[in-house]
């Protein structure tokens, strides 16, 4: 099977999954994370937020969006533009961009401003709670 027909369907249920969150029950917000990072230590990994924050992007939130997770809308561009660039690689039959695509720099840089803005963001995270509202977020309540 064809990659490209993975990264379409990956694409595609990242940005349909939220949607269907969003339908089943509009109060997400509101909602336990199931991350398990999470429900173990009480404190987000990386990645905690980004679920929440397409849910409230495909309200027409973007305030909140970028409040639970800075990178959520640029999951969105990211995932609309594999879909296109795929897609358009598929119809045509020609690869485009495989330098962009297999760049070690951009990687690189895309993990390093992660890593910042988790270590900013937790930081923020433990100087605005008790240790008694961290552990509510976990499992341990």
């Amino acid at each position: 099977m064809d990659k490209r027909w993975l990264a379409i369907a990956g694409a595609g249920l990242t940005l349909l999954a939220p949607w269907v969150l969003l339908h089943m029950s509009p109060d997400i917000e509101h909602e336990q994370s199931l991350c398990p990072h999470k429900l173990l230590t009480g404190l987000p990994c990386p990645g905690c937020g980004i679920t929440k924050s397409l849910v409230l992007l495909y309200q027409g939130d973007l305030l909140g969006s970028l409040s639970y997770h800075l990178f959520g809308p640029l999951v969105v561009l990211g995932c609309i533009g594999v879909l296109v660039w795929m897609s358009a690689e598929l119809f045509t039959r020609r690869r485009y961009l495989r330098s962009l695509l297999y760049s070690t720099p951009l990687a690189w840089y895309g993990a390093v401003f992660l890593g910042v803005y988790h270590v900013v963001r937790l930081c923020y995270f433990i100087s605005t709670r008790s240790i008694h509202e961290i552990l509510h977020e976990s499992m341990w309540r």
